[in-house]
């Protein structure tokens, strides 16, 4: 309500009760489905550029598909060059990852070989 007044983001800080940065990604997380939920445009940009800023191995996957689901293509191309460098997955990139974002997204595990290919050329 405090965005459609003021034109910008909440503190997410004071909305989370936390500094944490994964809390804060998760409530702009949700804050982003609001905004697509309602025609909040503006919102969703602002929650769109904050979780592109804010990118980590430990969000990647479910920011990825939370932009497939509310159509972002900016974020969905920020995840997918994010999990693409070694470096910020650990200097490596797992399979696991992989077949968590795949599940997240479609809802069920990948085990075939043409999805492990996609995914590897995707991630090199």
């Amino acid at each position: 309500m405090n965005f459609m007044y003021t034109d910008e983001l909440p503190s997410i800080s004071e909305l989370a009760g936390s500094a944490s940065t994964w809390t804060s990604t998760v409530v702009v997380q949700h804050l982003l489905a609001a905004a697509d939920r309602y025609g909040l445009d503006r919102l969703r940009i602002l929650c769109e550029s904050k979780l592109c800023d804010e990118l980590t191995p430990e969000t990647v996957a479910t920011t990825l598909a939370l932009a497939e689901q509310h159509h972002c293509a900016e974020l969905k191309s920020a995840c997918l060059r994010f999990a693409a460098v070694r470096e910020n997955l650990g200097g490596t990139t797992s399979f696991c990852l992989e077949c968590e974002i795949f599940y997240i997204i479609y809802g069920f595990a990948c085990c075939s070989s043409i999805v492990y290919i996609l995914f590897k050329v995707l991630c090199s």
